[in-house]
């Protein structure tokens, strides 16, 4: 199990619109979210600070996301005149395609409250509480059945999709 966590008031703030991009080559981000989605590791978010754009995506990575009072949640680089067409992708995937393009088109951001009422936070927590309780997550996590433990990483990294189509 792994805890994906920051200190400041930035969980993550997304892409660096002055960053040279290289062609041909992915953005530290993405590669970092592909790792995650790749891990046999069951990942587990801590949040307390802003996750902006890419960081929402990389939000959507975590298997279980603790959201603190300090945390902020936004998607705004549809006002910035770019589409965050993988942010958009997964958030979809995770909260639903209209509550997606809405949280795009008006850029607000949004608290740990209403990330677990979107669906995107499993959990929001009081001050000081957000590094324990993601602790005491990947400790549940941990102590899982190993095969019980893929199944769960299989589900998720589909969303479930599997499951969805034949239940």
């Amino acid at each position: 199990m792994a805890i994906l966590a920051a200190e400041g008031s930035s969980f993550c703030s997304g892409r660096d619109p002055l960053a040279v991009r290289v062609p041909g080559t992915q953005p530290a981000g993405a590669i970092l979210i592909d790792e995650i989605e790749r891990s046999p590791l069951a990942w587990v978010a801590a949040v307390d600070g802003r996750a902006i754009g890419a960081g929402v995506h990389l939000v959507t990575a975590c298997m279980h996301v603790v959201a603190g009072p300090n945390a902020r949640f936004l998607v705004p680089e549809l006002l910035r005149g770019t589409y965050p067409r993988p942010v958009a992708a997964e958030l979809a995937r995770i909260i639903g395609p209209r509550r997606t393009m809405a949280l795009m088109l008006t850029g607000e951001s949004f608290n740990a409250t209403s990330a677990v009422t979107l669906g995107l936070a499993s959990e929001a927590v009081g001050a000081g509480e957000v590094g324990g309780r993601a602790l005491a997550r990947a400790l549940a996590l941990a102590a899982l059945d190993p095969a019980l433990l893929q199944s769960a990483r299989v589900d998720w990294s589909t969303r479930f999709t599997t499951s969805q189509t034949t239940a």
